[in-house]
């Protein structure tokens, strides 16, 4: 189709004025309108065909059946050397830089795991917060490399985003996607500095070496630990646990979001930048429709709150597996000793200094 990376376009998404969304609600309620009329409705019928042939596929059909063209008929005598040596030679080279698992690739995979997803997607809104819980559509990375759209995933899943209030903050995680595609388009200054002009300027203490460690995953803050290192080791990192990481980043070390948001773009298989930066931004209260700059994460608290039994820690910070469920959010003497680190900063005391820096 013309137009696959988004559902609507910048253009198509406009206030009564006919400027551009700022805040995601009014956006969401217009974006919501646009998606029922009829240039919305057009744009999901175009993805049918492709669906019906990912559906044939799955099934097993033969695909002698189901495509017409070849890569023979395109390339001839050269098909070899032209594209199978090539394609070959790309992947053994490349396979031999990874540092994490890579998963199964392509459209069918990505068709499957909507799939896969429709049939918990009703667990999604209870529980997508927990990342020691398997509740996540696994999409992200498809949606970064293009082997699904936010189309056809809408379509697959329809009838329940249509109806079904369980459904409701899975489509809500769609629309905030395009949301920051629309953000990005209207102001492509947000790549390199903060949405909010006043913020631009924000005296970030910017301590490399306390960068290094969080990074690493050495913060002495578990569950930051445990994302971090998630990252790292997978390529991959909850949601929830990004939020928690990046607002320790930016309102506890007080370092510049955008070097927590290079580091994410240069470990993360999903690394997608409008929606990258955008997280970034909500989180450092720089960007647009911001998380308020008052409002800072307590990471034990969240620790508490989200992971209460210590599992997703345990998975990743072996060092803490023999914490009690109470101790392990907040390691005591003995972790210390078998060598997970002290807390790097003082929440409480970094709090007040962050809330500082944003009184411009």
């Amino acid at each position: 189709t013309a137009s696959d990376h988004l559902i609507l376009e910048p253009h198509e998404v406009s206030r009564p004025d006919g400027g551009h969304y700022q805040v995601f609600t009014p956006f969401s309620k217009t974006w919501r309108t646009r998606l029922s009329e009829p240039q919305g409705q057009s744009r999901l019928a175009q993805v049918q065909p492709g669906l019906k042939q990912l559906e044939k596929r799955n099934r097993g059909e033969d695909l002698e059946k189901i495509f017409k063209l070849k890569w023979a008929n395109l390339l001839g005598d050269t098909l070899k050397t032209r594209f199978e040596d090539q394609l070959e030679n790309f992947s053994k080279h490349n396979h031999s830089q990874l540092t994490v698992p890579i998963p199964a690739a392509g459209s069918l995979e990505a068709y499957r795991q909507v799939l896969l997803f429709k049939k918990t997607i009703e667990n999604y809104a209870e529980g997508r917060d927990f990342p020691s819980q398997n509740h996540t559509s696994g999409l992200s990375t498809y949606l970064k490399n293009g082997s699904i759209t936010s189309a056809q995933i809408y379509s697959l899943l329809s009838t329940g985003l249509q109806t079904e209030s369980t459904h409701q903050p899975f489509l809500r995680q769609l629309i905030w996607r395009e949301f920051y595609y629309h953000i990005l388009f209207h102001h492509p200054r947000v790549e390199v500095e903060s949405f909010i002009q006043k913020y631009r300027n924000i005296n970030w203490q910017n301590r490399s070496d306390w960068f290094e460690l969080w990074k690493q995953g050495q913060t002495g803050f578990p569950l930051v630990d445990a994302g971090m290192r998630q990252l790292l080791t997978t390529g991959w990192m909850h949601n929830r646990v990004r939020m928690v990481v990046a607002s320790f980043l930016t309102k506890d070390l007080l370092i510049d979001w955008r070097w927590g948001e290079k580091w994410f773009m240069q470990n993360l298989l999903d690394g997608d930048l409008a929606p990258n930066n955008g997280g970034w931004q909500w989180a450092a209260s720089t960007g647009c429709d911001p998380q308020p700059y008052f409002r800072i994460f307590n990471p034990e608290l969240q620790s508490r709150r989200f992971d209460p039994h210590g599992n997703y820690i345990r998975k990743f910070v072996p060092e803490l597996r023999d914490c009690s469920d109470r101790d392990i959010h907040a390691p005591p003497d003995i972790a210390r000793r078998r060598g997970y680190p002290s807390p790097l900063v003082k929440h409480s005391d970094q709090k007040i200094i962050a809330l500082n820096l944003f009184k411009i």
